[in-house]
């Protein structure tokens, strides 16, 4: 974020081989401990924020896993109103967290405990670990505000941005927006009653290992992302329905970083938009086939005009022999 053209960044890390090994990874973060407007402190982060007078625009907080002693601080209600207290009248704050190795109830007490403090919140779901759990950026703000395509596309017109969004496999705003995975009115409604982490009663430091060592997963914000109906054939977005190019862009990008489930629910969400594009159906049919579903590869090309597409037809004979292999019949419902 150093490129791009910020005032100034205060960089606060604890431990110095962090700091050391930043040099590994130049070429991703741009050497940012080189640049003139970036402020590197070897120090505590809540240590830090309660003894400098800085205000800031935004506060990106990016500790390590709850379960590890002493971060569970860096998640309290303490911790959030001193960035609060710190953040300009229209700043905002962006918390880091996981679902993997985590159950229900330790996720919803870390939303409950940054909704203390932050009213205005969303959440966006960048990674999903397959098999359990994901990465979130809960964001909070001092005061009621919307991402729009307007805005995005502005930050987008920057070379550096752009570039380092391409990197990713992020093309266009709606692309980005995509990412959203819930609103204020879902997160509230997920909060539910209960207590809250503060620095007098550290709860999360010693719930947070139960499902570590229990290797759970939540999955609590997958049931409630708000990207995918009930039907699981649309995609939610503040302004629309998405255009054709960006549900590609969307697909490649969680083949890339989500879950097969949601790779999956988006070639629908495209299929359903577009039923002329062969790609997303043999997409699908294709994925079906790979965990041995032959039932339901057949599924989706028996009745499509893509099963004489030469690629559709193939996969429709293919899982057609497997299953008369297996004993079943090819004439599923």
């Amino acid at each position: 974020t150093s490129l791009y053209e910020p005032e100034k960044i205060d960089v606060v890390e604890i431990s110095p081989k962090v700091i050391d090994a930043a040099q590994y990874f130049q070429e991703y973060n741009h050497s940012p401990l080189q640049s003139e407007n970036v402020e590197l402190h070897i120090e505590d982060a809540k240590t830090y924020l309660s003894s400098t007078p800085q205000r800031y625009d935004i506060i990106i907080s990016e500790p390590s896993n709850p379960w590890i002693s002493g971060i569970g601080n860096l998640f309290s209600t303490e911790f959030y109103r001193q960035a609060f207290d710190q953040l300009e009248d229209d700043g905002m704050m962006v918390q880091w967290f996981h679902t993997y190795e985590m159950d229900d109830e330790t996720v919803r007490l870390i939303l409950r405990t940054f909704a203390t403090v932050f009213d205005d919140l969303t959440l966006w779901n960048p990674l999903t670990n397959a098999k359990n759990g994901g990465d979130f950026l809960l964001i909070g703000s001092k005061s009621p505000r919307s991402v729009t395509e307007v805005s995005v596309r502005k930050r987008m017109s920057s070379p550096q941005v752009r570039n380092d969004l391409t990197k990713i496999h992020l093309f266009s705003p709606r692309g980005i927006l995509a990412l959203q995975s819930a609103s204020n009115m879902t997160l509230q409604n997920l909060l539910g009653e209960g207590a809250v982490n503060s620095d007098y009663f550290p709860l999360l430091e010693y719930v947070a290992p139960k499902a570590f060592f229990q290797h759970r997963g939540s999955s609590l914000l997958d049931e409630h992302d708000e990207r995918f109906h009930s039907s699981g054939t649309l995609l939610y977005y503040p302004e629309g329905k998405s255009e054709h190019g960006t549900l590609r862009e969307i697909a490649e990008y969680q083949r890339r970083y989500g879950s097969e489930e949601k790779f999956r629910r988006v070639l629908q969400a495209w299929s359903s938009a577009y039923p002329d594009d062969p790609d997303p159906v043999l997409t699908l049919a294709a994925l079906a086939s790979s965990r041995g579903d032959y039932a339901s590869t057949i599924l989706y090309l028996r009745d499509s005009p893509h099963a004489e597409n030469p690629i559709g037809n193939e996969l429709l004979e293919d899982a057609e022999t497997a299953l008369s292999k297996l004993g079943e019949s090819p004439f599923v419902r």
